[in-house]
């Protein structure tokens, strides 16, 4: 009996030698050590182009000199939004197609661009945008009891008591002149109205106007004119 005991406790020693020495193996420096790496996103191909906004274009057509027709796209409707007119813009007399087209319109804000072309061959002439003409040749400044208005070197002013209804604070620094830009064709020739947004929400419009004409020059159309145009007594009594 002693004899099996002393066998029992040398394998024991044995069995726990040898568990030691595997831990120490598993740890050795010289065994690779496992690494865990990030999954990458798999790459995909764009199978289909990405599609582009749709935007509504409508076909206006108008006659040449020649009789032919000649259509150009519009962005709006022109059944609604869209005119045209027959206009004399240099001395030469020819009769130039313009279109009138709203580009605009709300609660004090009316805006409209004018598009001409050669009647001979159907070239579209450019026209220098009203804001560009307005910036070069218009400035404007708060004088306390009036706007003054500066158009191509001569002084107007704009009387604030004609905006006796609205609280100060709702007085413009300077008129708004980028919100009424109304073009019309008078006696054959291309105008356009803008109009002077002083006080509110879009309703404190000044009885006065600029009146800019247009005529071609150098193959573009042009600012020939700007007047400043002031209402006469009576015509300011009989605006409702």
């Amino acid at each position: 009996m002693l004899k099996s005991s002393k066998l029992l406790r040398t394998a024991a020693a044995l069995l726990c030698c040898a568990c030691c020495f595997c831990a120490c193996s598993r740890t050795s420096a010289d065994d690779p050590v496992a690494v865990t790496t990030a999954m990458q996103p798999e790459e995909t191909e764009q199978t289909s182009p990405i599609e582009e906004p749709v935007s509504d274009s409508f076909p206006f057509t108008f006659f040449l000199d020649d009789g032919s027709e000649y259509t150009v796209t519009l962005p709006r409707d022109p059944e609604y939004w869209a005119e045209l007119h027959s206009c004399t813009l240099d001395d030469s007399g020819d009769a130039t197609p313009v279109i009138l087209l709203t580009t605009a319109n709300g609660t004090g804000v009316h805006l409209e661009q004018a598009r001409a072309f050669s009647s001979a061959d159907g070239t579209e002439y450019p026209v220098t945008p009203v804001d560009e003409i307005l910036t070069r040749y218009v400035t404007a400044e708060d004088c306390g009891t009036h706007w003054l208005l500066t158009v191509n070197g001569a002084g107007y002013e704009i009387s604030k008591e004609q905006f006796a209804d609205y609280p100060p604070e709702e007085l413009f620094p300077v008129p708004n002149l980028s919100a009424t830009q109304n073009f019309y064709v008078e006696h054959g020739r291309l105008y356009c109205r803008v109009g002077l947004l002083c006080a509110g929400a879009g309703t404190g419009y000044a009885a006065e106007s600029l009146v800019i004409r247009y005529g071609l020059t150098d193959g573009t159309v042009t600012a020939n004119e700007i007047t400043f145009d002031r209402p006469t007594a009576q015509e300011t009594e009989e605006t409702p």
